[in-house]
């Protein structure tokens, strides 16, 4: 299956103009938004407002051009916002986009709030739409009006479901709570942002979440058997095996290192210093059976650190095998992999991640022809037997789940148990 590539949609941003003021380029319209701030170098708060309300009117109508009454329209409102909440003496020094850049940088640098890496892009993917549209705004300024005009816009554009647009409004917040930490706004703006009404599946207009109202459900043994004969790479069939029969999260196999199993028992237990809910002070235990150690002594090594699984080792074996069947070895291949040893286009990673292992699978689900499916389904099919031969409350314990009611998301063993019922009954 082909793949589309999607066209990246750029958004006109303002520039100095000849005449000495801001404008912007909307739909090849220019519109002139106010003073350009010589000092600063960038549009006055006047002309920033200006332009987040073009903005957001410009996306509202889909990006088609607005019409003269509208703009003047737009200049006013801008004009009366400012001159409203001009109350203080100073002018605000802060913008909407200094607020989301000490909120990425204070999730990602500062040791006592990082996240994880993962967490990491999602708050950038979420934060951008804003840093694009109100970015040059001042913080004071933006209001709940511009949150729930943000919240008709995305709704509009259907691309996300209610529950991803309220995780974008909800990070946002966030970065304005950051900025009351450092004296940046003033805390009633968070009290005026937070009342905003957040969506549900009954919210007009909104893109119901995909499989909302479904169980998570594992991968059918068939279908895995028949998308592992098709992954290429030895040790990407092997880790996949592993997620099968422990029932890990694939990033903690990615991280995994000898000096975090304990192999003193029949049955070794995996203790990663990075999981889902260590930042709790939570301890996650992995047990790996008969069959699991088999799998994970062909890749032991010396060095107790180091991840089990590298993508280097892997490619270098593919590689060596490839090289090893050719039928014939003209001198230009030998060239060329002399080429690719000093100067490789890509340098391989030390450690697996999860999108990586997800690739491998969709590429090879595409050459089996069958469901695409995805690693953390394989959790899924590992609860399922667990529940189902050892009950409810140790399969809570396997998976490291804090409650119950968690485990029962995972899996069909209630429709399965239905179903029996209807049998005897119906």
């Amino acid at each position: 299956m082909r793949r589309i590539k999607k066209r990246k949609k750029t958004i006109p941003e303002p520039r100095l103009l000849g005449n000495g003021s801001a404008g912007v380029n909307f739909a090849g319209t220019r519109i002139t938004l106010g003073p350009w701030d010589h000092e600063q170098h960038c549009p006055s708060p006047l002309a920033s407002l200006t332009y987040a309300h073009l903005l957001a009117a410009w996306e509202a109508k889909g990006r088609k051009p607005l019409p003269g009454e509208a703009i003047e329209a737009i200049r006013e409102r801008a004009r009366a916002e400012l001159n409203g909440g001009s109350s203080r003496k100073r002018e605000p020094s802060k913008t909407v986009g200094d607020l989301i850049d000490e909120y990425v940088r204070l999730k990602s640098e500062d040791q006592r709030h990082a996240v994880t890496p993962s967490t990491q892009r999602t708050i950038r993917h979420h934060l951008i739409w804003f840093q694009e549209r109100y970015g040059a705004m001042p913080a004071e300024t933006f209001g709940i009006a511009h949150l729930e005009e943000s919240q008709q816009i995305l709704i509009a554009q259907q691309r996300c479901n209610y529950r991803t647009i309220n995780l974008r409004i909800r990070t946002l917040i966030a970065a304005y709570k950051r900025g009351v930490q450092l004296g940046w706004v003033e805390p009633t703006q968070i009290v005026a942002l937070t009342a905003i009404t957040h969506l549900s599946v009954r919210s007009k207009g909104v893109k119901p979440r995909y499989v909302a109202s479904r169980k998570w459900n594992g991968v059918p043994d068939d279908i895995f058997e028949a998308t592992l004969k098709h992954v290429q790479l030895p040790m990407v069939r092997d880790m996949l095996r592993l997620l099968r029969l422990t029932g890990m999260r694939c990033g903690e196999l990615c991280a995994m290192t000898l000096s975090e199993v304990d192999m003193s028992g029949d049955v070794w237990v995996y203790m990663p210093t990075e999981h889902k809910t260590a930042h709790k002070g939570k301890e996650r235990p992995i047990v790996l059976g008969p069959r699991a150690q088999t799998i994970l002594q062909q890749y032991m090594h010396t060095d107790l650190k180091r991840p089990l699984f590298s993508p280097r080792e892997a490619m270098e074996a593919f590689w060596a095998e490839r090289r090893a069947n050719r039928k014939w070895h003209p001198s230009t291949n030998k060239a060329r992999d002399a080429r690719f040893r000093e100067e490789p286009k890509h340098r391989l990673g030390k450690q697996w991640s999860s999108a990586a292992i997800g690739r491998a699978v969709t590429r090879a689900c595409e050459r089996a022809k069958v469901d695409h499916w995805s690693p953390h389904r394989l959790r899924h099919a590992y609860i399922n037997d667990i529940r189902r031969e050892f009950g409810e409350e140790v399969a809570q314990k396997l998976v490291g789940h804090a409650s119950a009611e968690m485990t029962r998301q995972y899996g069909d063993a209630d429709l399965r148990a239905m179903a029996e019922a209807a049998r005897k009954v119906g």
